[in-house]
């Protein structure tokens, strides 16, 4: 929620930008409206709400900005690096769905063999290499999560301090890359299983769905 001054947002002094808040208020005082209709990522629960002319007293409030004098057992690194550990965690989902689409990927090329072939999938090399560059997609997206936000916690904890602007922009980075290279993953698995990938008793078309709604 933003801040208004009259019919303009408040600027905060520091940062130059709009002062903006967290508005804390029961289910039933808001209308929550049926619009997260979308290609992949059905199970989300996201939504819309709608308040008209509700009233949030001060104590259901709180600054959306860099913690000052936190209550105890709300100053360790965890809380001073939001919002980069919810960006990773959802890029963690990516790599969640594109480990899942390889494990199933491995099970069907186990055991099939493609029309009009005399070798099995497992015995193809351009299967193999569709999936060995996935799996290395993969495990470069997971490294490169951890490594920033490990980087992002070992600076916190030693400053004491909100984060730099250097970690915050490899952390973004980091969830980008994972975003973008397991969304490819899932398309090279589609490729490895053949028609699989779009038969809905599998689960590769919804692995694809997903991957790719998040990288949006």
């Amino acid at each position: 929620v933003l801040e208004m001054e009259g019919d303009q947002p408040k600027v905060h002094p520091d940062t130059g930008q709009p002062t903006s808040f967290a508005a804390f208020f029961p289910r039933n005082e808001a209308k929550i409206l049926d619009a997260w209709d979308t290609l992949g990522m059905r199970g989300t629960g996201s939504t819309t709400y709608q308040v008209e002319r509700l009233f949030v007293p001060d104590r259901r409030t709180a600054s959306v900005g860099p913690l000052k004098n936190p209550s105890p057992g709300f100053e360790g690194p965890l809380y001073r690096i939001f919002p980069m550990n919810a960006v990773a965690g959802e890029a963690m989902v990516s790599v969640g769905i594109a480990q899942a689409a390889i494990e199933a990927a491995v099970e069907v090329v186990k055991t099939k063999t493609p029309f009009y072939n005399a070798d099995p999938s497992r015995d193809q090399q351009l299967i193999q290499y569709q999936l060995g560059k996935a799996m290395a997609a993969v495990d470069a997206s997971r490294s490169t999560l951890h490594a920033a936000i490990n980087a992002a916690q070992q600076e916190t904890a030693q400053t004491g301090t909100s984060l730099s602007k250097e970690i915050k922009i490899r952390c973004q980075l980091a969830a980008n890359f994972a975003a973008e290279h397991c969304a490819e993953a899932t398309r090279l698995v589609n490729h490895a299983v053949g028609t699989a990938a779009i038969r809905k008793e599998q689960p590769f078309e919804r692995y694809f769905r997903d991957a790719h709604t998040l990288l949006s």
